[in-house]
């Protein structure tokens, strides 16, 4: 009886000295956590909102664009119109000082995403019975910005900072790498028709 009690407590005592898979593979469980903590990190910055006009920005003017199709070439249209349905004219809309600076104050109310692009050709739904195009130019310390946003089935606004110093750095936030874009139809519509009717009664 001593015996196999004996036995039983020596083989315990083997188990308990016997490592676990956790300790053998001590460094590769802590690879793994940091690799996992990484890639959620990235992906937790890379989808922030972010604001379409900053908070710190500077210098904010809806800015001229070029335009051109067969019949109209123009470098001061501030914003185009461009109907889906056929036969309808094209509208370019040159809005007033009133007009701009209430544009200007509805985009900083507008959060955004940042995107990447895709080789997949996508097909999206047409939410809208015009596109809306226009330009906006901000400045952030030494940083210029100069984003083309166009609203057709979701928003896009593309373009990334420059700036005339060599020694600029962009911060790490996803707009100065990345487009942005939003597909939330709700706050899409909000800004369409804020636009839209900014076009009918602010125009010069």
């Amino acid at each position: 009886m001593a015996l196999k009690r004996c036995s039983r407590t020596v083989a315990e005592s083997k188990m308990k000295e016997r490592p676990s898979w956790i300790e053998k593979n001590l460094f590769y469980v802590i690879l793994f956590l940091c690799a996992a903590m990484l890639i959620g990190g990235y992906f937790v910055w890379f989808l922030q909102p972010v604001p379409l006009i900053p908070e710190n920005a500077e210098n904010i003017q809806v800015a001229e664009m070029g335009y051109a199709n067969e019949s109209v070439s123009r470098t001061d249209v501030h914003i185009f119109i461009i109907p889906y349905e056929n036969g309808k004219p094209e509208r370019l809309i040159r809005l007033n000082a009133e007009g701009q600076a209430l544009l200007i104050e509805k985009l900083k109310t507008v959060n955004a995403r940042a995107y990447t692009e895709s080789n997949v050709v996508k097909s999206y739904p047409t939410n809208f019975d015009n596109r809306i195009g226009l330009n906006i130019r901000y400045q952030v310390g030494n940083l210029q910005y100069n984003r083309f946003i166009s609203i057709y089935s979701y928003l896009q606004a593309a373009g990334r900072p420059y700036s005339e110093d060599p020694n600029a750095k962009r911060p790490l936030r996803p707009e100065n790498f990345f487009d942005l874009e939003i597909k939330n139809l709700e706050q899409l519509r909000d800004l369409y028709d804020f636009i839209m009717d900014l076009a009918d009664n602010y125009a010069e």
